[in-house]
């Protein structure tokens, strides 16, 4: 199997986290309370200050995706704690490669969250929702009205704050970094 390296044009002009949120132009006011009130647990800040090796996170999101605008924040904060991870995210429909590369069933479902090494090799990812909730989506909500389906989502994301996502991206970062990444 080859190595999956990622362009480093792509890096260099994706959107930094504050930047994104500067030039958003659906749910502008969901995606600045959500920023400004995602917290992350002490036990999720910790772990990741833990981190050794230098990671790169790189979000593949639309700003109208409002799974996106439930988890993304929530990254954001938990890398905070860890200078040697860097989060950036580019559009989907801007990067077709990428996002072909990392579907969901065949789907083209956001966000998708890549984590690569310092030198730009992917290493892992994780999208478009925690698992719990995507196995409710396909199964038991797939059999559900849209509305209803995306209503019961967007519950299920606000109770959750951010929790889940945080568990299952902080795990993919260590054991990317006990790789050695």
């Amino acid at each position: 199997m080859s190595e999956s390296r990622l362009d480093e044009s792509v890096w260099s002009t994706a959107f930094t986290f504050d930047r994104f949120i500067a030039q958003v132009q659906k749910y502008s006011d969901l995606w600045n309370v959500t920023r400004d009130t995602a917290s992350v647990d002490d036990s999720a800040r910790e772990a990741v200050a833990q981190i050794t090796v230098p990671l790169r996170l790189l979000v593949l999101l639309e700003d109208w995706c409002r799974d996106a605008t439930h988890t993304i924040p929530y990254i954001a904060r938990l890398i905070e704690c860890n200078p040697l991870i860097e989060m950036r995210l580019v559009l989907r429909d801007q990067n077709d490669t990428i996002m072909d590369a990392h579907l969901s069933d065949g789907a083209r479902s956001i966000p998708v969250l890549i984590v690569l090494d310092e030198t730009g090799v992917e290493r892992g990812w994780w999208g478009p929702r925690p698992a719990p909730l995507q196995a409710w989506a396909m199964g038991e909500g797939a059999t559900l009205e849209p509305v209803e389906r995306y209503t019961q989502i967007r519950t299920w994301l606000a109770h959750d704050k951010g929790a889940t996502a945080v568990s299952e991206v902080l795990s993919l970062l260590q054991r990317t970094a006990d790789m050695g990444a």
